[in-house]
Formats: C-alpha cells, structure tokens, sequence
C-alpha cells in the first residue's frame, strides 16, 4: 500500500519565477510533482519532458489553437488533442496543456483565441450576476466542432439572464 507522501504534489500557492508564463506553471507543478513521487508521465520521464518543454519567451505556433470561454466561473481553454482542459489568461494568451504537453504540435505554445474586449466585458458583466455556479459561457465566435457545450452570442446571454429571473 502507498502512503500519503505517495500522493502528495507541490502546493498551489508554489512561488514561481516572475519570469515563468502563466501556461506553463501547472505544467511545471505536474512535472514536478510526478517527479517527487518517482511516477511515469504517460511521454517519458519527467526531467526529460522538462527540456522539451517551451522557452517563456517563445511564441505560439501556428499548428492549432484554442478558444476561451467561461466554466465554473473560471476562464478555461480546451486542448486541441486530448481534450485537456485548463485555466487561461488574457495576459499570456498561449496555451500549454499539462497531459500532453501539446506534443503533437512539437511541444510548442497554441495561440488561445479570446472573445473580443467588449464582448468579454459585456458578458463578465452578465455573468457575474449569476449564482457562481451557474456561471457558464461558450461565445458564439467559438467554432461548433470545438465547443463544448452551446455557444451563445452577448444578447443570447441577457435573455438567458431574464428568462431565469437574473437581473441583466
């Protein structure tokens, strides 16, 4: 039987280099805490993996992308691959999944495509009116074979809002 310290991975709240990407801390915190724990990644050994990984100044490669949206009140992007889901950011809009690590694009950052400035306001807006939970969006520029669940433009999601008793 495994004990505890089997299981245990680094914590959350980890300091990072300021310099370290937004993409590529969880992946990092995977590696890292399949490396403490002297298990396999499903691509090889884990210190290995590091140096494939990409450079924080690198730029997204053009093979794939991937499309923001709202789930669980939190803004998450979808792998183009393994179906991977992860947190995303505006302010570094690459994506790195941490399951495959994107190998099937070299191991390189996908460009995350974001709804535009005031479509994303608007829509904050209209969620954040929402019970936490309830606080879902797919926008309608997401193409339909990538889409998760139904898209829905700004207005569709107002008269959702109303529909349910949500004040917009």
């Amino acid at each position: 039987m495994r004990d505890a310290t089997h299981y245990r991975m680094p914590p959350d709240n980890r300091e990072f280099d300021p310099e370290t990407p937004l993409p590529l801390r969880p992946v990092l915190l995977h590696i890292e805490g399949l490396r403490l724990s002297g298990m396999p990644h499903a691509l090889g050994d884990p210190t290995e993996l590091l140096a494939r990984l990409p450079q924080p100044d690198d730029a997204p490669t053009e093979a794939a992308r991937t499309y923001a949206y709202v789930s669980d009140d939190r803004w998450v992007c979808d792998c183009p691959w393994c179906s991977g889901a992860t947190l995303t950011s505006r302010d570094d809009p690459r994506f790195l999944c941490p399951y495959c690590l994107n190998a099937a694009a070299g191991y390189k950052f996908v460009e995350v495509v974001w709804p535009d400035d005031d479509e994303q306001a608007e829509a904050e807006r209209l969620l954040l009116r929402r019970a936490p939970l309830n606080r879902h969006w797919m926008p309608a520029t997401v193409p339909e074979d990538v889409a998760t669940f139904p898209s829905q433009t700004v207005d569709e999601l107002s008269v959702e809002n109303v529909e349910n008793g949500v004040e917009s």
